[in-house]
Formats: structure tokens, sequence, C-alpha cells
């Protein structure tokens, strides 16, 4: 997984949980201190709690609804299996599409599955505030999965439009003679255990 940018601060969660890891440490440092020798076997500093409660944050937290309904979090959540067609506007042809998506609060791995190649992110962003509403982004590397040794082909970049129901959008391939672009629309898929046959 590669970290991702938001158009949204992460600052103030973080501080929160900075006061949040000073209180807890604390707190357990002086109920700690009643049990004797324990502070040899058990050292408890503010940043060891800090780390711990990111930890948490990153990969639970962040989904919380309670603070989404706040707006402390805004970050889209995208994470699961998308299914859709992808179009080449060069060609013509329209062929099935698997989206693979691994995200916590600030990482993120997507893999497209499209024929007998493999595109894998390797940088994303969310964009909120977008004319057209949430757009994400991402460039990809574009492999060759038929290969025992995953062969890199080129380079793309993709962008789409975040909907409550499915993300559309362009996508654009980098090639040393040519430059491919196309549309692409994906769907959740509500059992993670289908995929698209291709």
């Amino acid at each position: 997984m590669h970290p991702y940018s938001i158009d949204v601060k992460r600052n103030k969660i973080i501080f929160y949980c900075a006061i949040l890891a000073i209180v807890l440490a604390t707190s357990v440092s002086h109920w700690l201190s009643d049990i004797p020798y324990i502070h040899i076997v058990i050292p408890v500093t503010s940043l060891t709690i800090f780390l711990l409660v990111m930890r948490v944050m990153e990969h639970m937290f962040w989904k919380s609804p309670f603070l989404r309904k706040m707006g402390a979090i805004r970050t889209p959540i995208i994470q699961g299996v998308w299914v859709g067609f992808i179009t080449n506007e060069q060609t013509g042809e329209q062929q099935p599409v698997e989206m693979r998506v691994k995200q916590s609060w600030m990482n993120m791995q997507v893999t497209w599955l499209v024929g007998e190649r493999e595109w894998k992110s390797t940088v994303a962003a969310f964009q909120l505030s977008g004319p057209l509403g949430t757009l994400f982004q991402s460039t990809y590397s574009v492999f060759d999965v038929r290969e025992q040794m995953p062969v890199l082909l080129f380079d793309g970049s993709i962008r789409l439009i975040v909907h409550d129901d499915h993300l559309r959008g362009v996508w654009f391939m980098h090639r040393s003679d040519a430059v491919e672009s196309g549309t692409m629309e994906v769907h959740p898929v509500k059992d993670p255990t289908v995929t698209v046959s291709n």
C-alpha cells in the first residue's frame, strides 16, 4: 500500500489523537504506579500510546459513523471489490474490469484487472471540492500477468468521480508508441468473493 492525499487537513485528528495519548499515558502511568515493580517491566510513554491510538485510527476509527456525522472524517471509503466495464476510445472495444481497493485512513492500494493485464496504483488522491463532486485520481503501472514474473509494460492515469453507488470517469495510458484513453464505470460488489469473468 502507498500513501494517498486528500484536500482535507488531517492535522486536527492527529492533534486530538496526541492529546488523547497524553491523557491515556498519564492515566495508565498513575494506575500502574499502584502496582509494585510494574514500572520496571512496562514503561508507558505518551509516544507509545500515541502510536497505538494512531494505529487504531488508521485501521478502524476512521470509518466510524459518529466521526463522519460530526464532520471530523470526510475521507471517502471506496474499499472493496468493484466491477464494471472499460471502453477504449481509439478501438471502440469494451471489456470487463475488476477494481480491488485496499484502503486505510492514510494508505491505499488499487488494482484494476483488465483482460490479462494488471494495473496497480502508484500514487492516489481524493479531491473533495471538485466542480463535479468528489474526484478520485490515480497514477498506475500496467503489468502483463501472463508471465511467471509480471512484466511492466507502461504507465497511465485515471480520474473517477465518486458517486454513492458507482465510480465513473476516464483513463489514459502512456505507451512509448501511442497514447490510449477511454472511459470506465464500476459498481461495488455486495459479495467480495464474486469476481468478473474475462
